[in-house]
């Protein structure tokens, strides 16, 4: 992945795997080595890392408090970066369990990566998961086609049994 962002190439990257294995961990870290990167080549570019849980707890909390992270304000944020590092996608979805919750969020995802290209995602899902997920919201799977727009050789598969590092 490293090596096809600093070429200059665009696309999505997605890191897949069980929970607990370390995508987090390996994809902040990717973050902060793009960053530094392009940095390095007099070529900085902006690298955003943002928990999906945490950007719609922050978007919903807006709905009743000035907390500066309205819907719009961070549709334009996500969409204007350079890099955009998703982590957890799916996790929005299980929260609660509201169907009409559940296709906002993924409205908000759509308009987000509707608009943009060089995303890397971590998830528990696998691109089957991804598929059932997020196919009904538009009937035509629009949001499961633009979250694996380009994942093509540009994906990382933790294995099923690896091992959970939190214990």
């Amino acid at each position: 992945m490293e090596q096809f962002y600093r070429q200059g190439k665009t696309g999505n990257a997605i890191v897949t795997g069980p929970s607990g294995v370390g995508k987090s961990h390996l994809t902040y870290g990717f973050a902060k080595w793009l960053n530094e990167q392009f940095k390095a080549y007099d070529n900085p570019k902006s690298v955003l890392f943002v928990s999906v849980v945490s950007l719609f707890n922050k978007i919903e909390e807006s709905f009743t408090v000035d907390n500066g992270f309205s819907k719009a304000k961070m549709v334009d944020l996500l969409t204007r970066v350079d890099y955009l590092f998703l982590d957890d996608l799916g996790k929005e979805s299980r929260k609660d369990g509201n169907k009409a919750k559940n296709e906002w969020r993924h409205q908000v995802l759509y308009e987000i990566l509707d608009n943009r290209s060089n995303t890397i995602i971590n998830t528990n899902l696998t691109s089957k998961d991804i598929k059932q997920l997020y196919a009904d919201d538009f009937g035509n799977g629009a949001l499961s086609s633009r979250i694996l727009e380009g994942v093509t050789g540009n994906s990382f598969v933790y294995p099923q049994e690896t091992e959970d590092r939190r214990y």
